[in-house]
């Protein structure tokens, strides 16, 4: 079993004939970062830098994994 996080985390889904159509997540971008990247998301975690590095990076493996795993939406 892997640790504990805890960052108080709101997640909205949108649905369309049983599949997800979007995913929204809402939570303290501190809070995460200081759990996820230690201590450069403790000192940085709150600065619009590492907010946008973060959302680049995401947004760049989701790509990647749709254009290897994920069926194509019409």
């Amino acid at each position: 079993m892997g640790l504990r996080s805890c960052f108080g985390l709101e997640a909205q889904f949108g649905f369309h004939e049983g599949k997800i159509l979007a995913h929204r997540d809402q939570f303290d971008m501190w809070k995460w970062s200081r759990q996820a990247v230690g201590l450069p998301g403790l000192l940085l975690g709150w600065s619009p830098f590492l907010k946008k590095k973060i959302q680049v990076e995401a947004r760049m493996q989701l790509a990647k994994y749709m254009a290897k795993e994920a069926p194509r939406v019409p």
